[in-house]
């Protein structure tokens, strides 16, 4: 029994957002919306499908621990991939209304969640780039991408930052957030240097528009606000 490997205080704290599937189960389909779940894969393996050419393509494996969904923190909108439970059974908490702090109650997940933005965000990148090089100048399209990817790493940016600073984790943790920060600036700076450029502290008016759309969830918004003011009053 897949629950048997997850400690009995985790159950306790996380039961009301546990789902337990079966093989071949559906847990996102592409195209829904479900207002911005976010799925911590905790026991079990996932396969993640995107419906390209009038067909679901295999994309990638998801094995636990690690998040899926996340996307959805960032810019909102209906499901990007489909995924389906690989394993015999497989354990999922489900956020339907991301608790970050409660996230962040298991620093090891913090990091993960982390890492997973970053890794989402680096493929976008990627795709930036190949339109560069495919295209001697930038339209405006892609003038827009290029201000878009520096406002999402800016806040990616002051998250990360604002977690070492703020967030009580341990000293291997810290590093993992630090490192994962370097990471992110030498690619810019390799690959994108005009981003590199310009990412820092997000700006007041890319922060009203957040808080205007309501994109960031509460304690996520709360957070920021409070670092921002924290920085500000020095």
């Amino acid at each position: 029994m897949p629950l048997s490997d997850i400690p009995a205080k985790e159950l306790e704290t996380f039961r009301d957002y546990m789902r337990v599937y079966r093989k071949d189960a559906v847990i996102l389909q592409e195209g829904e919306t479900d207002e911005d779940g976010l799925f911590l894969l905790r026991t079990g393996k996932v396969s993640i499908y995107k419906h390209i050419d009038g067909q679901n393509q295999f994309i990638a494996y998801i094995n636990a621990v690690n998040f899926f969904g996340e996307m959805a923190i960032v810019n909102g909108g209906p499901r990007t991939v489909t995924v389906i439970t690989n394993s015999p059974t497989a354990v999922v908490y489900h956020f339907q209304k991301p608790d970050l702090q409660l996230i962040f109650s298991e620093p090891t997940w913090g990091v993960l969640l982390v890492r997973r933005l970053t890794q989402n965000l680096a493929n976008v990148n990627e795709v930036l780039i190949q339109t560069r090089l495919e295209n001697e100048q930038l339209s405006l399209k892609n003038d827009y991408l290029t201000r878009h990817t520096t406002d999402i790493f800016s806040l990616l940016t002051e998250v990360q930052r604002d977690i070492a600073n703020d967030v009580v984790v341990t000293a291997r943790e810290w590093r993992y957030l630090n490192a994962l920060s370097e990471v992110t600036g030498e690619m810019l700076k390799n690959r994108l240097p005009e981003v590199y450029n310009n990412v820092d502290f997000i700006s007041d008016d890319f922060w009203k528009k957040l808080r205007k759309d309501k994109t960031l969830p509460d304690f996520l918004e709360e957070f920021i606000l409070e670092a921002r003011t924290k920085r500000k009053g020095k």
